[in-house]
């Protein structure tokens, strides 16, 4: 690979580039606290919440195809009943 160099790195160099718990500042730890929470609460409520408001506006959609579906059908059935008058008149 040309420009490209890839160079392992060793356990030692990584344990010393993780801080320690104890290193963080209140502002750090904030924002960590904060941001575990947002996380929990998407996991557990915000997600369910979306799946299940979308399954409802998918059961709306499939109801009115139905209703769509079943005013064509009675919508043909009078034209048939107009056409089986008209026929028997003459």
């Amino acid at each position: 690979m040309i420009w490209f160099e890839y160079k392992y790195i060793t356990f030692s160099e990584i344990t010393k580039s993780i801080k320690i718990f104890e290193n963080y500042s209140t502002n750090e730890l904030i924002i960590l606290i904060i941001s575990i929470f947002v996380i929990l609460l998407l996991i557990i409520y915000l997600i369910p919440i979306f799946k299940v408001f979308l399954n409802y506006k998918k059961v709306l959609k499939e109801k009115s195809k139905k209703k769509e579906f079943l005013r064509k059908i009675a919508l043909q059935k009078d034209i048939e009943d107009q056409i089986a008058k008209e026929i028997n008149i003459w």
